[in-house]
């Protein structure tokens, strides 16, 4: 559950040189952390970030990471620059290559990606990750997220602090201004990379600060300051906000270890709060990115007008969000996967693999010797399939699964075992006696480990 946490200190240094202490009054208050990692990209702010941490006598060790994304011509200079800044502050350095893969969400957004999971390789418990991000980056995401017409999530903008991988993500620099920390570095005589793309204004971003805010600064000249004072207030609603839907959702989901909604009780709430709930479930489910708000709201109003027969189901970004017996259940799985190659269908010992689905592992005895293996071959449902087991009699297949209460869109992902042309395993839920009766005599393990 989330916990709603106090602003960041109000005292703002407006001097440059105040700027380290005010860097160790923040950490003070930020997580606690074993170690530091500067996300460092040569750019003027984590350029000062950087240097102003250096000047710190603090007990936590502190290094850096450069990640070199080769979209610019001159991303080997920055990199040689982070090289010797680190070694003249004396920062350990660890340097990253990536290739940017645009999954369709964006370069941008792929690059942002592709470099957090960069830096997420030199972090554990306890590692802290900062990031420069200051007051003027607040003001243009929320204005940017305003103009794309975002709710109280989108206008909360720039979290200070976030879970990353096992580490923590904190940036204690939201509170100052662009100008604050460029004097610092002019003042500091710092050399630092600037990406001339930032001038671009195709770019909505860059659009934004280079046209709208100067503009709407000549009026108002501590826009900057009072629009990210907004967001973080605005944040504040937000974790208030959540703090109550995760109480509210708490009675609607299974009491059965699984994450499912319970649609009877959800439809009894009003409709907005019904939207509210389901992106809270989204959200603990690990969903992301959520789903459109219209494609949500399309799926809601047919949930409270579903007949028995037909379940309504929403897809987006390879995620699902589907109805059975009553549960909203979230799925981030291919419902309908690939066939397992027809040269990687045959069952010997060791890990059998059905790429993105799952791994059947059948274990030997060491004192096996030359144990005579039967042809054993994985193939997939095609409906109407029968298995015996235990009690002696056939079970049809549609049957085992619906007793069993395993929804459709898992069924054609348990692989089918044969031997021959007789059904012998259905992964490793039901059994044919006679296969059964041979791994018991041989000591033969048998697990069937879906992909989650």
């Amino acid at each position: 559950m989330s916990q709603v946490n106090s602003p960041g200190p109000l005292t703002v240094p407006d001097q440059p040189e105040h700027l380290p202490p005010f860097l160790k009054q923040q950490l003070a208050t930020g997580p606690a952390a074993s170690a530091y990692l500067v996300a460092y990209s040569t750019g003027a702010d984590s350029t000062a970030l950087l240097h102003a941490l250096a000047q710190l006598d603090i007990k936590v060790p502190i290094s850096a990471v450069h990640v070199n994304h080769g979209l610019n011509p001159q991303a080997g200079q920055w990199e040689k620059l982070a090289k010797t800044n680190c070694a003249v502050w004396n920062i350990p350095l660890y340097t990253e290559h990536i290739d940017i893969m645009n999954d369709g969400h964006g370069l941008e957004a792929a690059a942002r990606d592709a470099r957090y999971e960069a830096i997420n390789r030199h972090t554990g418990a306890g590692t802290v990750v900062l990031t420069a991000h200051h007051a003027d980056d607040q003001a243009e995401t929320l204005l940017l997220n305003l103009l794309r017409g975002s709710g109280l999530r989108g206008l909360s903008g720039i979290p200070r602090q976030r879970q990353l991988g096992e580490a923590q993500l904190f940036r204690p620099l939201l509170d100052i201004s662009s100008a604050t920390l460029r004097q610092y570095w002019v003042n500091m005589q710092l050399q630092f990379s600037d990406d001339s793309s930032n001038l671009d204004t195709r770019f909505d971003r860059n659009w934004l600060r280079h046209q709208l805010l100067p503009a709407i600064t000549s009026r108002f000249p501590r826009a900057a300051d009072n629009i990210a004072v907004s967001a973080q207030l605005l944040r504040q609603s937000l974790q208030v906000n959540q703090h109550y839907l995760h109480q509210q959702l708490e009675p609607l989901l299974a009491g059965d270890g699984e994450l499912t909604v319970n649609t009877e009780l959800l439809t009894d709430c009003p409709v907005f709060l019904q939207h509210e709930l389901l992106r809270t479930f989204i959200e603990l489910a690990g969903l992301s990115p959520p789903p459109p708000r219209q494609r949500l709201a399309e799926f809601i109003r047919q949930l409270n007008q579903a007949k028995a027969d037909k379940l309504p189901v929403i897809k987006w970004a390879g995620h699902h969000l589907r109805v059975y017996r009553q549960r909203i259940h979230a799925v981030n799985v291919d419902p309908n996967p690939a066939a397992p190659d027809d040269s990687n269908n045959r069952l010997l010992p060791g890990a059998w693999v059905w790429p993105g689905v799952g791994s059947l592992t059948i274990t030997t005895p060491e004192n096996a010797g030359n144990l005579r293996w039967p042809m054993l071959e994985v193939r997939m449902r095609t409906g109407g399939e029968q298995i015996k087991l235990a009690d002696g009699r056939h079970h049809q297949l549609k049957k085992l699964y619906q007793q069993a209460g395993i929804p459709p869109w898992e069924r054609q992902r348990l692989p089918l075992v044969y031997h021959r042309k007789k059904l012998m395993a259905v992964a490793d839920r039901w059994l044919h006696p006679a296969l059964q009766h041979w791994l018991d005599t041989k000591a033969i393990g048998w697990q069937w480990q879906p992909v989650k």
